[in-house]
């Protein structure tokens, strides 16, 4: 679909896009997330920086994993149409892929994020881990989401890499963990 006669503004947080005429939706946003929906409205294939997808990355059961919403709004749908081409092919996403959060688990990850606006969630959100991430690709099939995709699944490699080249210190300060809590134990 080419946008060409298309208006969007940023109003007290809600962002407002019109489509010829026909007003799309009201949503909350904060600042850094209105240059990913203004250009998605705009029908551009953009570049997501890192940061912004770090910020969406979130360790929970102790695996790192992205929010069902952050993951919409990332590849430019609605979290109800993610949810829904997943639940068309749920045999895709076995439990070590995608996971719904407690209610505990989700008070947790709202007290951490403090800028966000949860505004009315019915059902507890779902979460992806990187295998599921790489399994959205393929029910979720536009141009955008191929490409946040590949740079989330870039993303998640080198943070890999990272740990792997630093996993020396890691036994380091485990080890000066460990004789700590002896030392204080004692």
């Amino acid at each position: 679909m080419d946008v060409t006669d298309c208006d969007i503004q940023l109003k007290e947080s809600k962002l407002e896009i019109t489509i010829c005429d026909l007003k799309i939706r009201n949503l909350e946003v904060t600042n850094c997330d209105f240059k990913i929906l203004q250009e998605t409205a705009m029908g551009k294939i953009i570049r997501i920086t890192d940061d912004i997808l770090l910020d969406r990355i979130h360790f929970i059961r102790e695996q790192k994993v992205m929010l069902d919403r952050d993951l919409a709004e990332l590849y430019g749908v609605e979290t109800k149409v993610l949810n829904q081409a997943v639940s068309r092919n749920v045999k895709r996403f076995p439990e070590d892929f995608m996971f719904q959060l407690t209610m505990k688990e989700f008070e947790n990850l709202k007290s951490q994020i403090v800028t966000s606006s949860w505004g009315g969630i019915r059902k507890l959100p779902f979460v992806f881990t990187e295998q599921g991430v790489a399994m959205l690709s393929s029910v979720l099939n536009s141009k955008r989401a191929i490409q946040v995709n590949i740079q989330i699944m870039r993303l998640y490699t080198r943070m890999r890499s990272l740990l792997l080249n630093h996993k020396d210190l890691l036994l380091k300060i485990e080890k000066i963990e460990s004789k700590f809590l002896l030392m204080t134990s004692i």
